[in-house]
């Protein structure tokens, strides 16, 4: 793929699917370079999902404004914690 450039020798390409659970078919893809983070393309991914829907993804996919903004929406999420995570809430930061 010509616009995979990723480093000087190397190319790479990502895809991020959207699954239906209920056929576990693609509903939804974005293919790209391998040169922008996963967290930067989970907006992207998650514009369709409806209230009431669940999101399941990888850690690489955690940016702090976008969890914020699922549960405004209706969305649940589940993912796994990075291990530099520091999960104090906003009670224990006060």
């Amino acid at each position: 793929m010509d616009g995979a450039k990723h480093r000087r020798r190397k190319a790479a390409a990502k895809r991020h699917l959207r699954l239906a659970l209920q056929s576990f078919l693609p509903r939804f893809a974005i293919i790209g370079t391998a040169k922008d983070h996963d967290n930067q393309r989970a907006q992207e991914a998650c514009a369709g999902i409806r209230a009431d829907e669940i999101v399941i993804f990888d850690k690489a996919y955690v940016g702090f404004v976008h969890l914020r903004q699922l549960p405004r929406r209706g969305v649940f999420w589940v993912t796994r914690a990075k291990d530099n995570l520091d999960c104090r809430g906003e009670a224990a930061a006060a």
